[in-house]
């Protein structure tokens, strides 16, 4: 069974991003997050883990990943837009309006619009790993491993009981 959001919580995060800086935060990759939750031009998001983050608005580095991101420089710090007296405003009445993080180029005023991946050279052995895993569950019917970008999930809800049993035995058995 698919999880769903309800139109009441969607409705509800919606007024908050009018309000406040508001971002939804979930262990699920960062396009399943977004997929889910949709609001990308009103709401944070940070998938997983928070390993991957966006803001609202078209992201500054497009689909090029965080090689082109001028915001995600590698140093992990968010940049703010230069302000006449150099301070972050303190509460945003509207977020969007205030455009408290742009891109290095974006004029003041535009939308809000980050990205920010970390951990991105681990990916690789990652992948490694989902192989691995998928390998190791390939025979108990209704186990899956999900690719949550910077994370994985092993799913055997939809397994027999004594085969939860054995998901449990294979993914703590050491090689």
């Amino acid at each position: 069974m698919a999880a769903v959001l309800p139109a009441s919580t969607k409705a509800l995060l919606k007024d908050l991003s009018s309000l406040f800086v508001t971002g939804v935060v979930s262990g699920r990759s960062l396009d399943k997050l977004q997929h889910f939750v949709g609001l990308e031009n009103d709401v944070f998001f940070a998938g997983s883990h928070g390993f991957d983050i966006t803001g609202p608005g078209p992201p500054p580095c497009g689909p090029a990943g965080p090689e082109t991101d001028e915001l995600n420089s590698g140093s992990g710090d968010v940049k703010y837009p230069e302000e006449s007296n150099n301070s972050r405003p303190s509460s945003p009445s509207s977020p969007s309006s205030l455009g408290l993080l742009r891109g290095a180029s974006s004029p003041p005023g535009s939308p809000i619009s980050m990205r920010h991946q970390v951990a991105v050279e681990f990916l690789p052995r990652l992948q490694l790993v989902k192989q691995e895993l998928e390998a190791k569950l390939a025979d108990v019917a209704g186990a899956s491993v999900e690719d949550n970008r910077f994370s994985l999930s092993v799913h055997y809800r939809n397994v027999e009981t004594d085969s939860g049993r054995q998901v449990i035995g294979l993914l703590r058995a050491r090689e």
